[in-house]
C-alpha cells in the first residue's frame, strides 16, 4: 500500500504565494501549506517583517523597477503580475507547485510539474461584487474588471487540482471560471483550535464584561456598524482590537462613547485571553470567503454574532452557537438585543467541539491527500505492450495470426 510519505518522498514541493504586503488568512494558509510539506514560501511584492521566521521565503519582484509603487498600488501590482509570474525560473526545478491565492496564477509550468491551487476567492470586483459595483463605476473599474475576466481564463487550465476554502468560494469558481464542482475539493483553513479555549479567559486584561472585535480595521470588515450599535447599547462594552486603514476613523467615530476602547495591534497571548474573556465576538465583514476569526472565537468557547451573509451564515447556527442578522433588519444591533433576551442554546465546550473540525491536522491530512490525488492524475504509466506468443520457427502462432 502506497502512503502519504512513499508518496512525498522523492517530489519537491514549493509554495507560490501572491503577496506579503500585510498578514491575514491568506498568509496564515500559506505558511501552514509551508510547513505540511517542508517547502519553501516564492511570493511576487512584500515586506520581510510579515515573512514567518521558520521558513524559508524568497520575494520574487521586489527588487523590480519601481518596485515601491507597485508594491501600494494593487491595480499596477496585478496588473505586473500577469507579467512577472509567467516565466519564474526558481519554481521551474520543483515537481509540484502549490499556489496559494490567484496570483501566483499566471505561472506557466513544465509540461511534467503538477500544479494544486489552493482558491481563497475568485477575483471579486471582476465576478461576484461586479452586479453591485458596475452600475456607479467608472471606466477605470470596468477596464480593469474587463481584462482581469478576459486575460485570466486561459491560465485556469494550468492546474491539475483545485482546491477551495469553502462551499461559497466552490460555487464562484463553478460559476464564474466554468470548472465542474466534482473537480473541485474543499479544505478549510487551518485554525489552531488546540491553543484556544475557555481556559485562557482567567488571563484576560479587561476586568468587566465586554464584546469584542478582532479584525483588520478595512472598509469590507464594517466595524463602523459595530460603533453605531454600540452607541445604541450604552449598557454594554466593546473592545477593538486589530489595525488597519480606517482606524482614525473608527477613533472619530467612537471618541464620544466611553463603552467602546481600542486595543490596537494584540499579542497572541493577549488575543486567546480576549477571546476566550469575550460574551460574544461580534462580526461584520462583508460577504466572507471563509472567516478565520468567528472559528477562533467557537474555538474559544465563545458566541458568535455575524451577518446572514458569505460563508459566515454557515459557521453559526443561529440561536446556537451565535446570533445571524441581516444588515437591512436593524444589523449588529437587533441581534446584540436578541443575544442580549435569549442569549445561545450550547454550552462553551459544544461550540469548541464545533470549531475542532477546523484544526491544523485535518487541514494538514487534507491538503496531503489533494496533492497525493493530483500527482495520480499527472505521473504518466508506462503503456508496456505484451509480445505476441509464437512458435517454435519463432513466427507467431496459428492463433495470433488470426
Amino acid at each position: 500500500m502506497t502512503t502519504h510519505a512513499d508518496t512525498f518522498r522523492d517530489r519537491s514541493v514549493a509554495i507560490a504565494h501572491g503577496n506579503y504586503v500585510g498578514r491575514g488568512g491568506g498568509e496564515r494558509v500559506t505558511e501552514e501549506l509551508a510547513r505540511t510539506f517542508d517547502a519553501p514560501i516564492y511570493y511576487g511584492f512584500g515586506d520581510e517583517q510579515y515573512e514567518p521566521d521558520d521558513i524559508e521565503c524568497h520575494s520574487l519582484f521586489n527588487d523590480v523597477f519601481g518596485g515601491r509603487l507597485l508594491k501600494r498600488v494593487y491595480q499596477l501590482r496585478d496588473a505586473y503580475y500577469m507579467y512577472g509570474w509567467r516565466s519564474v525560473p526558481d519554481l521551474y526545478s520543483y515537481d509540484v507547485i502549490i499556489q496559494s491565492g490567484n496570483e501566483p496564477g499566471w505561472y506557466k509550468p513544465r509540461e511534467d510539474q503538477t500544479v494544486i491551487k489552493y482558491t481563497h476567492s475568485t477575483p471579486r470586483n471582476a465576478y461576484d461584487k461586479y452586479p453591485a459595483r458596475a452600475p456607479q463605476a467608472g471606466l477605470l473599474y470596468e477596464a480593469y474588471t474587463f481584462a482581469t475576466e478576459q486575460l485570466y481564463q486561459p491560465v485556469l487550465s494550468y492546474p491539475d487540482l483545485y482546491v477551495a476554502n469553502s462551499d461559497v468560494v466552490r460555487r464562484r469558481m463553478r460559476k464564474y471560471w466554468g470548472i465542474p464542482t466534482d473537480d473541485i475539493q474543499i479544505v478549510y483553513p487551518p485554525v489552531e483550535t488546540e491553543t484556544l479555549g475557555a481556559d485562557h479567559a482567567a488571563a484576560t486584561p479587561v476586568d468587566e464584561p465586554y464584546y469584542l472585535v478582532l479584525d483588520r480595521l478595512e472598509p469590507t470588515k464594517n466595524i463602523d456598524e459595530i460603533i453605531d450599535a454600540f452607541q445604541a447599547h450604552p449598557d454594554k462594552r466593546l473592545v477593538i482590537a486589530g489595525t488597519g486603514s480606517e482606524e482614525d476613523d473608527l477613533h472619530s467615530q467612537a471618541r464620544t462613547l466611553s463603552n467602546v476602547t481600542f486595543r490596537g495591534f494584540v499579542a497572541e497571548a493577549d488575543k486567546r485571553a480576549l477571546l476566550a474573556g469575550a460574551e460574544a465576538l461580534v462580526y461584520a465583514a462583508e460577504d466572507e470567503d471563509f472567516g478565520i476569526v468567528p472559528i477562533e472565537a467557537l474555538a474559544s468557547g465563545t458566541p458568535v454574532v455575524g451577518p446572514r451573509e458569505g460563508f459566515t451564515q454557515y459557521q453559526i447556527a443561529d440561536g446556537v452557537t451565535g446570533m445571524l442578522y441581516d444588515r437591512d433588519d436593524g444589523g449588529v444591533e437587533s441581534a446584540l438585543t436578541r443575544f442580549a433576551d435569549d442569549g445561545v442554546s450550547s454550552t462553551a465546550s459544544e461550540r469548541e467541539s464545533v470549531a475542532a473540525q477546523y484544526s491544523v491536522d485535518r487541514f494538514r491530512a487534507e491538503m496531503r491527500a489533494a496533492v497525493e490525488t493530483a500527482l495520480e492524475r499527472t505521473t504518466l504509466q508506462p503503456n508496456v505492450a505484451t509480445p505476441p506468443e509464437t512458435d517454435t520457427t519463432g513466427k507467431p502462432s496459428h492463433q495470433q495470426r488470426q
